[in-house]
Order: C-alpha cells, then sequence, then structure tokens
C-alpha cells in the first residue's frame, strides 16, 4: 500500500478522493431533493451522476492502493451499483417497460451484492458465524414480509432471491468488525447495517400499504453513504 502523504503529479491524490467524497454527498444530496420535484428525465440525470461519482471515489481509491483483490471486489459492486440505480430510475422514464427495468435494475444489484460477499470474505477470514447471522437477518426479512402485508406479485421470488443475497452480504460485513477489529471492518459493518437499512424501505416502499412520503428518504440516506462508505474502506487496512 501506498503511503497516504504520497502524491502524484504534483497535486496529492488525497486531495482528490476527499473531493469526491464531498462531491458524493452533495450529489446524494440533490437527488434526494429533486426525486419530489423534477420530470423523470432529471432525476435520471441527477441519479446517474450521484452514482457515478461514488464509482470514481471507489476507482480513486483502488488507484491509490494499488491493485488489490478486495478493491477490485469492491469496485466491481460500486459499477453494478450505479448500473442497478440507472436501471430503477428508467422505470419511471420508461413506463412502458417498468418491469423489465425493474427486474434488471435488481440483477444489478445482485451482482453488486455478490461482489461485496467474496470481497468481505477476503478482508477477514471467514466464520460460520457470517453465514449463520446472514441466515438469521433473511428470516427477519422474510418474516415482515407478513405484518407489512407486502404485495409482491410476479417479483416474489426476484425479490426473495435478492433479500438472501442482501442479508448474506449484511452478515458478512456486520460479523467481519467482531471477527478483526480494524478500520476496514468497522467500515464495512456501517456498510453492510445502512444497505440493509435501505433495502428494507425500498422493499415497504415498493410493495407495502404502509408506505410514507418520507421512505424515500430514508433509502436514500442509507444507501448513498454505504457505497461511500465501501469506497473509502478500499483505502483501509
Amino acid at each position: 500500500m501506498k503511503n497516504i502523504s504520497d502524491a502524484k503529479g504534483g497535486v496529492s491524490l488525497v486531495f482528490w478522493i476527499v473531493l469526491f467524497v464531498l462531491i458524493s454527498l452533495v450529489l446524494a444530496a440533490a437527488y434526494t431533493r429533486l426525486t419530489y420535484m423534477a420530470s423523470p428525465q432529471v432525476k435520471l440525470l441527477s441519479k446517474m451522476l450521484a452514482s457515478l461519482s461514488f464509482v470514481v471515489l471507489g476507482l480513486l481509491c483502488a488507484s491509490f492502493v494499488g491493485k488489490t483483490a478486495y478493491g477490485t471486489l469492491v469496485c466491481l459492486g460500486l459499477i453494478f451499483g450505479a448500473l442497478g440505480d440507472a436501471l430503477l430510475e428508467m422505470t419511471e422514464c420508461r413506463p412502458d417497460r417498468k418491469n423489465g427495468f425493474f427486474l434488471a435494475g435488481i440483477a444489478a444489484f445482485l451482482l453488486g451484492h455478490l461482489m461485496y460477499i467474496p470481497a468481505f470474505l477476503t478482508a477477514v477470514h471467514a466464520r460460520v458465524s457470517q453465514f449463520v447471522l446472514g441466515l438469521i437477518l433473511f428470516g427477519v426479512l422474510f418474516a415482515l414480509q407478513f405484518p407489512l402485508k407486502l404485495r409482491l406479485g410476479r417479483a416474489q421470488w426476484p425479490v426473495y432471491l435478492y433479500g438472501a443475497i442482501v442479508a448474506l452480504m449484511a452478515g458478512c460485513a456486520i460479523c467481519s468488525a467482531f471477527i478483526s477489529a480494524s478500520v476496514r471492518s468497522v467500515l464495512m459493518l456501517l456498510s453492510g447495517a445502512l444497505f440493509l437499512i435501505s433495502d428494507t424501505f425500498l422493499l415497504i416502499r415498493l410493495f407495502s400499504p404502509y408506505k410514507k412520503w418520507w421512505f424515500g428518504t430514508v433509502v436514500l440516506a442509507t444507501y448513498y453513504p454505504a457505497q461511500i462508505l465501501l469506497a473509502l474502506s478500499i483505502l483501509a487496512v
């Protein structure tokens, strides 16, 4: 790993990393605001910029530390996450193809989480507790569909599969902090918990009659920090 004080081309890469953290937060806040007032096309552009910023942040962090298995997997996860963001936003731009874009978006997010799981397992020695916690979390998510009266319809099995992968990802991330006390494991724990909160509120917002207008804000206010923290975790040890 390169020394944190190293600079490239006379300009410290740390400056660009800090800058893109700020840019990511500002763009995420802007999209959160626009989602309640802008046209579908403007919201798509805003969301793509917000998501592209955390991808660039991850790539900057990866270039700083050099090629690692963890950094490569996290960057791939960030890219799939940004793709999923765009595809889900397309459901509003093209309502005639809403189901297709929705399923494609879910598939992209699924691939993203499938990148994060092995990344977390490479960061610490894998333990059975990570998979056990993932199973417990999925059980909780599965049980919540009944009191929340989720109406999944044709999306039932894709949602179940997605929920299982998210729960496993969160289980691996959260347990990591108890397996190895490090800055990276703490960032992984926070990211996993934020993803779990974000996706839970997203499911309620999409499929439950108990939705509230502010649920969308909760989804975004947890999702973007989760991606930013994961990008930053590439730097940590």
